[in-house]
């Protein structure tokens, strides 16, 4: 048997002559081909994110802004009409209900200063702040449920505020984390739990060993200052800086690569591995293997993609097509609008004002419509 990393830095177990794979090496071959397969949808998962994310800041992020400025622009022109016209408390109420549609419609997009909160909280029966308020009181409840741990999102005003908290969030989880394990290791163990705890406990050594070993042995050949020759030397630094890289990042495939690659060089039979130490290597691949599907699993939760929201979900070309159609709604709307707002800067009469609140009501029920139809379906 050969392992050897083929052409495309693929770790393999290759057979020899008519001797057949034992169970370590198959499922060693198995292990690195699962690994290279998640390393390579992480790849395409990232390149299809920032391509989405690159598409939508383009097409889709300049209109909702120009969205959200008209639909400020015209709560204003609204708000103002109740001071020079004669409404009843009926229509005064459904003014300020499309008001306040409107309003929270440019919330979503970016953060009102002082001058449309206060125009918010003269129509809304519960004041911007009180919904801010009540929203991180849902995420503080949400977010205990999910960990365990209490955070008080109530004091957090700015960004900056959770980006500075985030450190103590994390410790946070971490003690509640070794509080579970602490009580779990003072209940009474059975003499199975107290073997399996015991054998866990020497694999992770001889994994830690066996991982050391390899960057121990591979630091011996490689180093640059045991060699003479200028262009080798040059060559060595650049693979001494993966090794190390290697290392630092407990990638054990990374460093058996490397290893096996600069062993190739000197000899074209490379020495069979011994199923114990092959062993060792499957199981500190099976952490890999793990990692690598957790870090695949969070690419589409970084904070940078949100703005994407379920877009981010979708194949690549059903993703971009959804942006097409997002931008041919937001400029149809933004016409409407614009044709609203340029309506609104007459002086109209009582009834021509009533029409525009007619008009902007059918939008905000038809959205309720839809918004129902798609809770009712994906319940």
């Amino acid at each position: 048997m050969e392992m050897e990393a083929k052409k495309n830095n693929k770790l393999e177990i290759s057979k020899s002559g008519t001797k057949i794979l034992t169970k370590s090496q198959k499922l060693f071959n198995k292990l690195t081909a699962q690994i290279s397969q998640i390393e390579k949808k992480t790849e395409q998962s990232y390149k299809k994110n920032e391509a989405l994310f690159v598409l939508f800041t383009e097409k889709i992020t300049p209109l909702m802004a120009k969205e959200q400025e008209l639909n400020v622009k015209i709560a204003e022109a609204l708000s103002n009409s109740a001071k020079l016209l004669n409404f009843s408390k009926q229509q005064l109420k459904r003014l300020g209900s499309v008001i306040c549609y409107l309003l929270e419609i440019s919330f979503e997009t970016i953060a009102p200063d002082e001058q449309v909160t206060s125009l918010f909280n003269k129509w809304s029966a519960f004041s911007y702040e009180e919904i801010v308020e009540e929203e991180k009181r849902k995420l503080s409840m949400f977010f205990k449920d999910m960990t365990g741990v209490d955070v008080d999102f109530t004091k957090f005003e700015t960004p900056e505020d959770f980006a500075s908290a985030s450190q103590e969030i994390q410790e946070k989880i971490k003690q509640k984390e070794e509080q579970n394990q602490s009580k779990k290791k003072n209940r009474k163990k059975t003499p199975q739990q107290i073997k399996a705890e015991m054998v866990k406990e020497l694999e992770e050594k001889q994994q830690v060993k066996t991982l050391r070993s390899i960057y121990i042995s591979l630091v011996k050949i490689l180093h640059p200052d045991t060699e003479t020759d200028e262009e080798q030397k040059l060559i060595k630094e650049e693979i001494m800086k993966k090794v190390t890289v290697a290392y630092n990042e407990k990638d054990i495939t990374a460093l058996l690569k490397l290893e096996i690659e600069w062993i190739s060089q000197d000899t074209s039979n490379i020495e069979q591995l011994s199923e114990e130490k092959l062993k060792v290597f499957n199981d500190m691949l099976k952490d890999q293997v793990r990692e690598l599907e957790a870090k695949l699993r969070m690419q589409n939760e970084n904070p940078r993609y949100s703005i994407l929201q379920d877009l981010i979900y979708f194949p690549e070309n059903s993703a971009i097509k959804k942006i097409q159609y997002m931008e041919k709604d937001y400029l149809k709307d933004i016409s409407i609008l614009e044709e609203i707002d340029t309506v609104l800067g007459n002086n109209l009469s009582k009834k021509e004002v009533l029409n525009v609140i007619k008009q902007l009501e059918v939008e905000d029920e038809e959205e309720d419509e839809f918004e129902n139809l798609f809770s009712q379906i994906f319940r």
